[in-house]
C-alpha cells in the first residue's frame, strides 16, 4: 500500500481525506462497478443551465467547446418571466435587475408595474441595450395564474427570446413626434433620427411600409397612455384594419420606453409594435363585459385552445380592465387561474388598466377594437 497515494477533496470549505485504505477499496471494485462516462459537454451545459445569458455570453469567450454549449443553451431557452417587489427592481441607480437577470438575449421586454414613481436620469440603466423595453405603469398586473389587480406595489416583466425568424418594427410617439424603428432600432423614416410631426397622414404610410417589408403583418402591439385620448382613431385607422389581423393591447397610467445607455426624457403618448415573418403565429381572445362567471370563462378558454398550435417560443399577453378582476368575480385570480389551467405550458404576463384594444371577430367590417370592461387575450408564437 506504500504505492498509493493520498488525495485531498475540497467541498466547500471542508477538507475530505481520502487515505490509503479508502483509495485500496475504490480500486478493488473499480472494475466491477459501471460509473458511465461523463463527457466534458455534458458537465459545462449542467452548468450553463444555471447561468444568466449575460454570464453566457461571457463563458462563450473561452473555448469553442464553451461556446458551442453556450450558444445551444441560449437558444432552448424560452420567454423570461420574472416577478418582484418594485421596489427591489427599481431600488437604485446603480442597479441592473432586468438586464442582469435575463436568460436570453431578448429582443423586445414588455413590464407591467404598479410603482408610483421611477429614479430619474438613470431610468435606462436597468434595462437591456439591444432591444426595447416597453414599460406600462397599470393599476395592477398578472404573471401566470396570479392577478394583483389591488394596491400591491410589484413589477412584472416579460422578454421574448431573440430570433431571426421574427420581424419586428416599432412606431412610437413622443413630445408630439412620430418615430419609426426597425428591429435593430435603426430609423426608418426621413427625418432627424426617424422622427417626423405627429400627424395621422404621416402614420398611415408608415404602416404600409411596414406591410410591404414584412410581406404580412401577424399581429400588432399597442399600447397608449391616458393622455393621448386619440386610441379610437388610431385604432380605427385603414391600414390597420385591413392588414393588422391580430390586435393586442391597452390603455396605461403612464407609457415609457427603456433602453439601456439612452436617457428617457419624458413619457410617451403610444407605441404600435408590428410584429411578422413567415415562422410567427399569432391568436387573440377578447373576453367580453357579458362573461362574468368562471365557467364562462373557463369555456372561452377551452374553445379557443381547439385553434392553438404552439411553437418552439410562445408567450401570452392579458390586459384587462381594472373593472375586471376582483371587483367583477369576488374572488381573485379567476381569468389568469383559468388560463392556466387549460394552457398550463404558456407563460402569461399582463396588466390592469383603463381600456383593452383587440379584435373581437375575424370579419373586418363587423370587428371592434377598442372596449371596455373586458380582458384582451394574445397568444404569441415562434421559431
Amino acid at each position: 500500500m506504500s504505492g498509493v497515494r493520498r488525495c485531498k477533496i475540497m467541498r466547500g470549505k471542508e477538507k475530505v481525506d481520502l487515505g490509503e485504505e479508502s483509495l485500496e477499496m475504490a480500486n478493488q471494485h473499480s472494475e466491477t462497478i459501471d460509473y458511465g462516462i461523463i463527457l466534458p459537454y455534458d458537465v459545462v451545459s449542467m452548468i450553463f443551465k444555471r447561468l444568466f445569458a449575460r454570464d453566457l455570453s461571457n463563458c462563450a469567450m473561452v473555448c469553442r467547446l464553451w461556446q458551442e454549449v453556450a450558444v445551444n443553451e441560449l437558444a432552448s431557452r424560452g420567454p423570461m418571466i420574472d416577478f418582484l417587489p418594485s421596489k427591489a427592481a427599481f431600488k437604485a441607480c446603480h442597479t441592473s435587475v432586468f438586464s442582469h437577470n435575463l436568460t436570453n438575449r431578448p429582443m423586445l421586454g414588455l413590464l407591467f408595474s404598479k410603482i408610483n414613481s421611477y429614479p430619474g436620469d438613470c431610468f435606462n440603466t436597468h434595462f437591456p441595450r439591444n432591444c426595447l423595453s416597453i414599460l406600462m405603469k397599470t393599476s395592477g398586473v398578472v404573471v401566470n395564474e396570479k392577478e394583483f389587480d389591488r394596491y400591491t406595489p410589484v413589477a412584472v416583466c416579460g422578454y421574448l427570446p431573440e430570433s431571426s425568424e421574427v420581424e419586428i418594427e416599432y412606431l412610437m410617439s413622443k413630445k408630439g413626434q412620430i418615430i419609426h424603428l426597425n428591429k435593430n432600432l435603426e430609423a426608418l423614416s426621413n427625418g432627424l433620427h426617424g422622427q417626423q410631426p405627429q400627424r395621422w397622414s404621416v402614420i398611415e404610410p408608415m404602416i404600409r411600409g411596414a406591410v410591404h417589408r414584412m410581406k404580412e403583418i401577424k399581429c400588432m402591439l399597442l399600447i397608449t397612455s391616458e393622455r393621448f385620448g386619440h386610441e379610437n382613431k388610431l385604432c380605427s385607422l385603414e391600414v390597420i384594419n385591413e392588414n393588422v389581423p391580430i390586435l393586442w393591447g391597452g390603455i396605461t397610467k403612464e407609457l415609457r420606453i427603456g433602453r439601456r445607455g439612452e436617457a428617457v426624457g419624458t413619457c410617451h403618448a403610444w407605441i404600435a409594435v408590428l410584429i411578422g415573418g413567415p415562422n410567427v403565429k399569432s391568436w387573440s381572445l377578447i373576453i367580453g363585459n357579458g362573461v362574468r362567471r368562471k365557467e364562462e370563462v373557463r369555456e372561452k378558454f377551452i374553445e379557443w385552445r381547439k385553434d392553438i398550435q404552439p411553437m418552439k417560443h410562445t408567450v401570452a399577453l392579458m390586459f384587462a380592465c381594472v373593472g375586471r378582476g376582483t371587483y367583477m368575480y369576488g374572488v381573485r385570480d379567476v381569468e389568469a387561474s383559468s388560463f392556466k389551467e387549460i394552457f398550463p405550458d404558456i407563460p402569461l404576463v399582463g396588466g390592469f388598466g383603463n381600456g383593452e384594444f383587440g379584435f373581437n371577430v375575424n370579419n373586418k367590417s363587423e370587428r371592434q377594437a377598442c372596449h371596455q370592461y373586458s380582458s384582451s387575450f394574445l397568444i404569441l408564437t415562434y421559431d
